[in-house]
């Protein structure tokens, strides 16, 4: 059992499509129900969660993200 594989399971989302993976985190196709809009959802593979600095990556990265705006890159939003 992979819980990569597993859509997350967080209040107010909810998976409804295909996963994608990228280095160190997979990607879900999920609605945000509160806001009744289509979201990209992305969680740190498992294989990192145990991993010295890598919460700490994976935050940099969203904060990074978030500062960019561009039609091609999603915006960040949590």
């Amino acid at each position: 059992d992979c819980p990569d594989l597993v859509p997350p399971a967080v209040a107010d989302y909810a998976a409804f499509g295909e996963r994608r993976e990228g280095g160190m985190g997979v990607v879900w196709r999920c609605r945000d129900e509160r806001l009744r809009r289509e979201v990209a959802f992305k969680v740190m593979k498992g294989a990192f969660r145990s991993r010295p600095g890598s919460a700490g990556r994976f935050l940099r990265e969203a904060r990074l993200t978030a500062l960019l705006s561009h039609p091609n890159i999603p915006p960040v939003h949590e």
